[in-house]
């Protein structure tokens, strides 16, 4: 999610209907800026150059799991029917090839592997799906990052990640996972994916992709490492 106002003027994304390196690209309806969301910055028009700036936002996850924690949501839909009975991506998804061949130019991931890619001021940072099933903390850029996540979820269901402040503790008690705060303990709920919202800690902004996608628009990227 990002703000939509730049410059102290509100515009209104949408999709543009074009890629960047298999990259969703906006358009803003206002000035038809283009923006990719893959260096959060806009790469065509009257704001090229201008960073987006994220905002925290809901996770990604699958209809079941919210129906789950949340039994009585209500669903906007067309008389009640499912248009699209199977995923049109589901090839994509098992392939290991990239969109119409793209490949990575930068070697140290394999094309499709899943990562969660975010920018630490303007320098962007990935940490291996793989690296943190079940969970793990990561050094990114000089801050401790927690993220969460199961092999079983599908490739782009969001994430959880959280900065863990200055003089907190996150570690792994059994199969679960604890914040330490003074002499205080917190488990983190893997139902809801949270901790308590009274620690108030900060949501990372960054989202799940394939390395080829995120590699060819952030050639500088920096791979973090996620440990138990």
């Amino acid at each position: 999610m990002y703000s939509r106002v730049i410059d102290e003027q509100v515009v209104t994304f949408e999709a543009s209907g074009g890629l960047l390196n298999a990259g969703l690209v906006m358009l803003d309806r206002e000035t038809k800026s283009y923006w990719s969301i893959m260096t959060e910055e806009s790469i065509w028009g009257q704001f090229k150059g201008q960073r987006l700036q994220p905002l925290q936002g809901a996770r990604k996850m699958k209809f079941g799991e919210w129906r789950a924690l949340h039994p009585n949501t209500r669903v906007l839909s067309n008389n009640g029917v499912q248009h699209a009975p199977r995923n049109p991506y589901d090839h994509y998804f098992t392939s290991t090839e990239g969109f119409r061949g793209l490949r990575a130019t930068d070697r140290r991931l394999k094309d499709k592997a899943l990562l969660y890619g975010l920018h630490v001021g303007d320098a962007p940072w990935i940490v291996g799906h793989r690296d943190f099933d079940g969970g793990g903390v990561a050094d990114v850029g000089g801050r401790q990052l927690f993220l969460y996540r199961l092999s079983t979820d599908s490739p782009f269901q969001g994430t959880a990640a959280f900065w863990v402040a200055p003089g907190d503790v996150v570690e792994q008690l059994g199969p679960g996972w604890i914040l330490r705060r003074g002499e205080s303990a917190f488990a983190f709920d893997a139902t809801t994916r949270s901790f308590p919202d009274a620690l108030a800690l900060e949501s990372a902004t960054g989202f799940d992709t394939y390395w080829y996608i995120w590699s060819l628009t952030n050639p500088q990227t920096q791979i973090a490492g996620a440990g138990s």
